[in-house]
Parts: structure tokens; C-alpha cells; sequence
């Protein structure tokens, strides 16, 4: 899980290992977190965590901010 996150790490033959970093860096420079699993039956579930703007806290219910 360590390498998950870092440059030029992949487990496919034609993968490039750049889309999980690149992933990573623009939700944690809005303030989100990634974070990952593993899947008992393999693969992995990706979370985001990204924070609500202040004003869209005061402003507008939690559902209008989520869609749309």
C-alpha cells in the first residue's frame, strides 16, 4: 500500500503509474483525502473526503452543494 501513491509505480504491463499520484496531490491541495482498501475478493475501493467550502456551509443545504 506504501507504493500505492508514489510516481512511476504500477502493476499493469502498459501502465504509466502517474494517475494515482496526480490523484492524490489535486484532493489533498483542496484539502480532501484518498484514501484505499483492499477487496477480499481482490481489487481495491477507493475513498475521497473532500471538504464543504465555507460559505456553501451558510449558504445552500448539503444536497444542493452534492448535486448540483
Amino acid at each position: 500500500m506504501k507504493e500505492l501513491y508514489q510516481p512511476f509505480f504500477t502493476t499493469k504491463s502498459l501502465g504509466l503509474g502517474l494517475g494515482l499520484p496526480i490523484c492524490k496531490w489535486i484532493i489533498e491541495a483542496h484539502g480532501g483525502r484518498l484514501a484505499a482498501k483492499n477487496n477480499s475478493g481482490g481489487g481495491a475501493t477507493f475513498f475521497i473526503e473532500l471538504p464543504i467550502a465555507e460559505e456553501q456551509r451558510h449558504d445552500r443545504p448539503v444536497s444542493d452543494s452534492v448535486f448540483g
